[in-house]
């Protein structure tokens, strides 16, 4: 400004040096009631390491996870997956790396793990009247037994245990069994059950013991779907069933 005039000189120009750009948060995938898969992608200039870091809360605290594989290039998608999580739990994360010793971190975004399928777990062992459901122990009025080769189990216990109704046919000696949509129907002395009108061929006839109908162990797996494992060693019967 001379004289309350301002002169002008020539107009130059200049340009700001460009800032590391935050990595990308992506979706969360392959969720279960116990993991998921964290996907992100790099920002600019190239990392010296690329992580994400979660937690229960938006706001923290924290735990890191590195990325598997290592990404250290700019704009690149890297993942880690997680384990041992809490099934029906809201988590929150965010993709994260750092670059020239700071830490640059994307948007959070969130996802809740599956819930736990409810089951009922079932161990029976020959010869004990002590069954274990879901690891508590309970009095049972007939043992598992081995007859000719084949593994009989109190149906009742294990039917009810699984929430059926068992209804006694004294005229036929029978029993029906309601599951859902499901009906089992078995007679005693007849190796044959009727499963909604289906007709299947058991390796033995159903008998009575302690006033408690025993069955053959296929009936479990035929009739509910659940799936029976049988222990020779400990001569023990794992049954989980999958409540609906």
């Amino acid at each position: 400004t001379v004289a309350g005039v301002d002169n002008l000189g020539s107009v130059l120009t200049f340009t700001t040096t460009a800032g590391p750009v935050s990595p990308t948060t992506g979706a969360a995938t392959s969720v279960t009631p116990s993991g998921a898969t964290l996907n992100g992608t790099t920002g600019t200039p190239a990392p010296t390491e690329s992580f994400f870091q979660y937690g229960t809360t938006s706001v923290g605290p924290w735990t890191k996870v590195t990325a598997s594989p290592a990404v250290t290039t700019a704009n690149t998608a890297f993942t880690a997956t997680l384990t041992g999580l809490t099934a029906g739990q809201a988590y929150y994360f965010s993709a994260a790396n750092t670059v020239a010793g700071v830490d640059n971190l994307g948007s959070v975004l969130t996802f809740t793990t599956t819930a736990a399928a409810a089951k009922k777990v079932i161990v029976l062992t020959v010869g004990s009247n002590t069954a274990t459901v879901d690891g508590q122990a309970t009095s049972i009025d007939a043992a598992p037994e081995i007859v000719n080769g084949s593994t009989f189990v109190p149906i009742r216990f294990i039917a009810e245990t699984f929430g059926s109704t068992v209804e006694w046919l004294p005229e036929s000696r029978g029993i029906t069994i309601t599951l859902g949509t499901t009906t089992i129907g078995l007679q005693i002395g007849n190796a044959t059950a009727v499963i909604n009108g289906n007709t299947i061929a058991l390796e033995a006839a159903p008998y009575i013991k302690n006033s408690r109908t025993m069955v053959p162990l296929r009936v479990i797996s035929e009739s509910f779907g659940a799936d029976v494992v049988w222990d020779a060693v400990a001569s023990t019967i794992t049954i989980t069933y999958m409540l609906p």
